[in-house]
């Protein structure tokens, strides 16, 4: 079979990479199948914990895919055992593969030397320069997971650098997608972020007396120096945020550092528009609207905008804490419904909070109108079977005693969903002495 291939734009080594992986799939007996046959006896020897069956007595040729994932597994079950030297050994064979597996030697090869911190700094720096060079590899990835070991070296300056540094490949500038570029710069944001942050502290702290008990003169120009520095940081810190609210995926940490820059620059409309866009965008992500929520209670005194997030985070979370304070700004007929499917959950059934609420909110419907009944009706009838033995029982009535205000709110509850001269009640009644009486019209 003949084929047409373009020898100018297909170098000699990718050729005999073709050569050795048809090789491998046809099962044709040759130098690269000799090479697998040698890895498997070799791994073997590496590592005694091979299980049996992969042992060269019992090797087959099989296609490379298979062979690779069986190396990959090994490996694997090094990391996670902790035998390190095991793993550089069986990484060392992976590098010798005739595929592309650059993005495992890069990937476990770095974190292996990460391991001893500054030790190994030289050689993860020979590693990083020569992985960011690859072909198969995504440069901007490599470029921010070595910035991210400098960061954890105390290498802060230098890291900045490698996040900022324009990344190339053969000497042309390497065109990476949008996204991958915008992980890298908002990964540089949030270190200028923390450095502004540190500056502010260290501000704040000059201007309490607390640093210095220099001359008056010098104390004001280090205030200065300070002033600018956190200018400098929180603007460039602005501009490695800019536009994180419209790309797909998730940028929780880093719309929230942006937010907290916009605010503190007094930009609160814009901050509050890039909440909300994010807000629409990712629907069901509740550390958005908790966001959202928070920067409304702190910075506005739109009450209207506050319960229309704090709806949508009980639509995505109906056991949170902030259900209660949802429940604060509503009608009885309407928060009934909130309270009790927060207490259908396991995680609530001895929280105080709902059940006093619930208790209240109770208490109001039965002495309303017709039309409140028929809201805590609505909301019983589907729980009428199965919560008195969830909620209501001997049981739960004794695991209360010690916390007698829960005790008394599921007493008020179930003598008006159930009856006055219930167990649960009664049982109540022991550990209540003090309010010996709870009497309510119960729920037809």
């Amino acid at each position: 079979m003949e084929t047409n291939v373009d020898k100018d734009s297909v170098t000699r080594e990718e050729l005999q990479k073709c050569i050795e992986c048809c090789e491998l799939l046809m099962r044709i007996q040759g130098p690269t199948t000799e090479w697998f046959l040698d890895m498997e006896k070799e791994l073997t020897e590496i590592d005694h914990l091979v299980p049996e069956e992969s042992k060269l007595e019992q090797w087959t040729p099989k296609p490379i895919a298979r062979a690779l994932q069986q190396l990959f597994g090994h490996l694997r079950q090094t990391l996670l055992s902790h035998r390190w030297e095991e793993a550089v050994k069986i990484l060392h064979k992976i590098a010798q593969t005739p595929l592309g597996t650059s993005n495992t030697v890069w990937k476990v090869g770095s974190e292996l030397l990460a391991m001893d911190g500054h030790q190994d700094r030289d050689l993860l720096q020979r590693l990083y320069g020569t992985a960011k060079q690859l072909s198969g590899m995504n440069q901007e990835f490599v470029a921010l997971e070595f910035a991210v070991y400098l960061l954890s070296i105390g290498e802060k300056a230098e890291a900045v650098t490698v996040l900022q540094k324009d990344i190339s490949y053969r000497g042309k500038k390497f065109e990476m997608g949008k996204g991958d570029r915008q992980i890298r710069k908002a990964y540089l944001g949030l270190v200028l972020h923390s450095e502004w942050r540190r500056c502010r502290q260290l501000l704040e702290k000059h201007k309490r007396g607390e640093l210095t008990d220099e001359a008056s003169q010098d104390v004001a120009s280090q205030l200065r120096t300070y002033e600018m520095q956190c200018e400098r940081y929180a603007e460039k810190a602005l501009k490695c945020f800019e536009g994180i609210d419209l790309l797909p995926g998730t940028w929780n940490i880093f719309l929230w550092k942006y937010v907290e820059l916009l605010v503190e620059n007094d930009s609160l409309d814009v901050a509050e528009n890039h909440l909300q866009t994010y807000c629409q965008s990712h629907p069901d992500c509740l550390s958005s609207q908790k966001c959202l929520y928070n920067f409304l209670r702190d910075h506005r005194e739109d009450s209207d905008k506050l319960v229309t997030c704090l709806k949508k985070i009980a639509e995505l979370s109906p056991t949170d804490q902030l259900v209660v304070e949802l429940c604060s700004f509503l009608k009885p007929e309407e928060k009934v419904s909130y309270l009790f499917n927060m207490l259908d959950y396991e995680v609530c059934k001895l929280e105080a909070s709902p059940w006093k609420q619930l208790a209240d909110c109770i208490n109001e419907l039965l002495k309303s109108d017709g039309t409140s009944h028929a809201a805590l009706a609505e909301c019983w009838s589907p729980r009428k079977q199965w919560w008195p033995p969830y909620h209501f029982t001997a049981y739960m009535a004794a695991q209360g005693k010690e916390v007698p205000g829960l005790t008394l709110a599921k007493a008020l509850c179930a003598s008006s969903l159930i009856d006055p001269e219930c167990t649960f009640v009664t049982e109540c009644r022991k550990y209540l002495s003090d309010r010996p009486e709870i009497i309510r019209t119960s729920l037809d």
